[in-house]
């Protein structure tokens, strides 16, 4: 169900903590999101997680356990989200 191997690192690294000024990456962390468009967790995003889920088109960005593909684990983790309507905004108002 995705293309990395199971345990496999996580490689989307989008998240980095910086230690003092700003100059030292102290870590680096996959970050995932529900939301894939910007728009609130709407059909689009369940389309682009299920073409993850069953396809493994790109497993880093629904790979939210991080354990290297995308499991029941992730699809249980996004449909909590998608119909708790818990996202029915997106964050680009708040993520420049």
């Amino acid at each position: 169900m995705g293309t990395s191997a199971p345990g496999a690192p996580h490689a989307n690294t989008a998240g980095k903590v910086f230690q003092g000024s700003g100059e030292l990456l102290f870590a680096a962390l996959g970050v995932g999101t529900y939301d894939y468009d910007g728009g609130g967790i709407g059909l689009t995003d369940l389309a682009t997680f299920a073409q993850d889920f069953f396809g493994g088109a790109n497993p880093d960005r629904s790979d939210f356990d991080g354990n290297g593909f995308v499991s029941l684990a992730d699809l249980r983790s996004f449909a909590s989200a998608y119909f708790g309507g818990h996202s029915a905004a997106g964050g680009a108002v708040l993520c420049p």
